[in-house]
């Protein structure tokens, strides 16, 4: 069973983690390990605003009606990492290693995920507007009926996702799109295979 982490608990040791990152980048000292780790806990009800928790290890864990408002979270894990109505405003999680996350009904709304690994993920029906994935993989990332219109996708490395959606929007900035397939089956089970171009125009 999992542990749970108060949300006072938890507040504390992001506020002492921000503080360990100001002094740290202020030293000469090389970073020996991440300050905040936890792994495997239930957080529940944390409201976070302006806090910094650049490389922190969160695998694991579960997070539950939280907000997390203009936050770093550079270079953190949240590998298997489990997001149940949190909402995400404004943050950064450029590197983060989201790989077999998932986010139910949940909102990122001009989130910056570039260079962020999704591989596995499933952030199906979440909230995902004018938010950054510029150069983050998107490996068989589930983003069926997720809210996208203004995402940027700029270099993005896309393969296997499961893109279908039953609404139209229109996407952000698209320079370049490394992708092979796209799966539009509503099942996400691979039957509706198709190539990002078409993929974008039926989302368009």
């Amino acid at each position: 069973m999992a542990k749970a982490v108060n949300p006072e608990e938890f507040s504390r040791r992001v506020v002492e983690h921000s503080s360990w990152l100001k002094s740290f980048r202020e030293s000469t000292e090389t970073n020996p390990y991440s300050q905040l780790q936890i792994s495997d806990a239930t957080i529940a009800a944390v409201i976070l605003n302006g806090q910094d928790c650049t490389s922190a290890s969160l695998n694991g864990c579960r997070f539950v009606s939280c907000s997390f408002s203009v936050c770093l979270f550079d270079a953190c894990e949240f590998i298997n990492a489990v997001f149940e109505g949190c909402v995400f405003e404004k943050c950064v999680l450029r590197k983060a290693d989201l790989r077999g996350s998932h986010a139910l009904r949940s909102t990122f709304s001009s989130c910056d995920f570039t260079r962020a690994d999704l591989t596995d993920a499933s952030l199906a029906g979440s909230v995902l507007t004018a938010s950054v994935f510029n150069y983050s993989w998107l490996i068989r990332t589930d983003l069926r009926n997720c809210e996208l219109s203004g995402i940027s996708l700029e270099h993005t490395r896309i393969s296997e996702a499961k893109l279908f959606n039953a609404n139209k929007f229109r996407l952000g900035s698209i320079v370049e799109v490394s992708s092979t397939v796209i799966d539009w089956s509503i099942a996400g089970d691979g039957t509706d295979l198709i190539d990002f171009n078409e993929a974008r125009k039926r989302l368009e």
